[in-house]
């Protein structure tokens, strides 16, 4: 039996690199050389793929929202995406293109609610938590320091069978169609049950 969807909540948290960035598109400028991925346009951005795989590995007890397909997560665009293409530069120790620290994104979730299913907003709250204490790095090298970033801002919004509407006429990244989540963007319980793994 197929169930319902009961709520969907959009997340659109602000993050800053506190590392480099590099993620590869899997085209070589030079025979070693990895070129950052970028849109059609030539701007740098992060894959939804490759945020829901960070949240995956770093973030215990998610396996029921990857078998479900609760847990979305978009293409999310560098804040003066102009700027940050100029700044794209070369990394000799990586042998590849990085995104320098300091550069600004909006990483945008949504969280799909069925019927009968439990705790998944105790989830996302794990998942911001985890966001914000800095368990989760993006892209390669993670191992030598690369992807690190810091949560700046978090808005959400959220839409249930009553006003489904609204969400039809919702613009995912437009963020004055969000509402502001005050510090800390999650419940202590988030915490709590972390600190106890």
């Amino acid at each position: 039996m197929k169930r319902r969807i009961e709520k969907r909540i959009f997340s659109a948290i602000d993050i800053e690199l506190t590392a480099p960035l590099s993620i590869s598109d899997g085209i070589q400028l030079a025979e070693t050389r990895k070129r950052f991925v970028a849109d059609e346009a030539g701007h740098p951005y992060i894959p939804g793929s490759t945020i829901a795989g960070a949240l995956y590995r770093s973030i215990d007890g998610l396996e029921d929202l990857r078998k479900r397909n609760a847990l979305w997560a978009y293409d999310s665009r560098f804040q003066d995406a102009d700027k940050v293409a100029r700044y794209v530069r070369y990394d000799s120790s990586i042998k590849g293109e990085v995104v320098p620290t300091g550069a600004r994104a909006t990483v945008f979730l949504q969280l799909i609610i069925r019927s009968g299913c439990t705790g998944a907003q105790e989830k996302m709250d794990r998942i911001l938590q985890a966001m914000q204490d800095g368990q989760v790095a993006l892209g390669a090298e993670r191992s030598r320091g690369y992807g690190t970033f810091c949560v700046l801002n978090v808005r959400s919004r959220a839409f249930s069978r009553e006003n489904v509407g609204e969400w039809l006429s919702f613009k995912r990244t437009q963020l004055d169609c969000y509402e502001q989540v005050e510090e800390p963007f999650f419940t202590e319980g988030a915490r709590d049950e972390t600190k106890q793994r």
